[in-house]
């Protein structure tokens, strides 16, 4: 089975940040060719180092080795050296999600990212979707640190950030038709988004579940997983609230600046009548002496 695109809603703006970071991902993996797995390691989230705030390990400096023939004299090699401690380590927090293991998975993550970005980003505007995405990834990390705070495990890739843009498609455009390819013989097949989401985050759930603290299942950290997508829910809903009670007091300030226009002073719903039942009731005999009294006596009758 292979999401092979959806229903895609035209609106005016590019996904050029969906763009740029699928490009930001793919030149990171060209740093990871070229500077080899001291590089990789060195900016990989370790949560045993996380919680510590030390390296378990000591760090050695990256090395980008030249082509033969481009060398000026033997032996010459750029070297990068690692950030110093304890920044290094709390920066792997961020930079991690821009590393991965090997060329397939950055194809999936990177399509998957296209796939759901593009709405996404459109939808919420290019600064709320990066810095969402960017929130989405720290929680993924920060899941997956606390499902094993004593893990040594280097942990690298953009899942926990690509499952929360999968999770705010989600709260966006539930009802979207996803495109699946299920092989030559079923061929595509349209689903609802709420279908495929629901149990792909049930299945991220049960296999989580399944893996014990300090293992990996086939290498995959379905807790970041778990975070990222349930940050990408919680970040819509609230933004949507935000939304809506700023539309409310927008209306109600208008219509406090039209009735102020008008002269007009508008009760509101939720203040109870007035209780007369406490004044005295005002008779012929005492009416008089409610009205002004004149103040020269030869006004007076």
């Amino acid at each position: 089975m292979l999401v092979i695109g959806d229903d895609a809603h035209p609106y005016d703006r590019f996904p050029w940040v969906t763009l740029c970071l699928i490009m930001a991902n793919v030149v990171a993996f060209s740093f990871q060719l070229c500077l080899g797995r001291e590089f990789t390691e060195s900016y990989s989230m370790v949560a045993a180092e996380v919680v510590q705030g030390r390296d378990s390990t000591p760090q050695q400096d990256a090395k980008f080795q030249l082509p033969q023939d481009r060398r000026r004299h033997a032996g010459a090699a750029l070297t990068v050296p690692p950030l110093p401690s304890p920044l290094r380590i709390y920066v792997t927090l961020f930079t991690h999600m821009f590393l991965h293991a090997g060329f397939f998975h950055l194809l999936g993550n990177m399509w998957f990212l296209w796939i759901f970005g593009r709405n996404v980003e459109t939808g919420l505007g290019h600064a709320r979707f990066l810095i969402y995405y960017l929130i989405g990834g720290l929680a993924g990390s920060l899941a997956q640190l606390l499902s094993d705070t004593q893990s040594t495990t280097h942990a690298l890739g953009a899942s926990g950030a690509i499952a929360c843009v999968m999770g705010s498609y989600l709260a966006i455009n539930p009802f979207n038709k996803l495109k699946l390819w299920f092989g030559w013989w079923i061929g595509v097949i349209e689903v609802p988004a709420v279908l495929f989401l629901g149990l792909w985050a049930l299945l991220q759930f049960l296999s989580a579940r399944h893996t014990q603290p300090g293992h990996s299942h086939g290498g995959v950290a379905y807790w970041a997983h778990l975070g990222g997508f349930a940050a990408g829910l919680v970040l819509i809903w609230v933004t949507v609230a935000y939304l809506r009670m700023k539309l409310v007091r927008a209306e109600e300030g208008e219509e406090l600046a039209t009735a102020a226009a008008n002269n007009e002073v508008p009760v509101p719903e939720h203040v109870p009548p007035e209780d007369f039942s406490h004044r005295p009731t005002v008779t012929l005999e005492t009416a008089r002496y409610l009205r002004p009294q004149p103040t020269d006596l030869t006004e007076r009758e």
